[in-house]
């Protein structure tokens, strides 16, 4: 047996077992997402007033949901995927006005790590929708 038999005959169980133990079937949207926990996507807003954050919630790579006031949220979409955000400790907002926008950034701080800029790419109110999403 040449020795390129041998390493394909070596990796052909090694990449079988790879392909098992990735996740098969589709990924939930966006949507599904949101409904998970209640929520259903808002109006597009181009800024928010006023804000003071008083909560944020992951809820993947791309997307957070912040809390401004007891009953008001909104969801954060960035640019690219923000890879800190999961295990954030810690997130803050640059802007040079008391208006959150499009054109400011996420700032992640995880434990250990460098400060991570995640650009905003869009903001849109949420509403509650009071039901749960069925399971499948």
């Amino acid at each position: 047996m040449s020795s390129i038999n041998r390493v394909l005959f070596l990796l052909i169980p090694i990449l079988s077992l790879a392909a098992c133990a990735t996740k098969a079937g589709p990924q939930p949207t966006l949507e599904q997402k949101l409904a998970e926990r209640n929520y259903r996507l808002g109006e597009s807003v181009e800024r928010i007033l006023q804000y003071r954050l008083d909560g944020w919630s992951y809820l993947d790579r791309e997307h957070v949901i912040m809390q401004t006031e007891p009953s008001t949220y909104y969801l954060i979409s960035l640019r690219q995927p923000c890879h800190g955000l999961m295990s954030a400790e810690t997130i803050a907002f640059t802007t040079t006005t008391n208006q959150l926008t499009k054109f400011d950034k996420l700032l992640v701080k995880s434990s250990g790590s460098m400060i991570e800029r995640c650009y905003i790419d869009a903001l849109h109110k949420l509403k509650k929708t009071g039901k749960k999403l069925a399971a499948r």
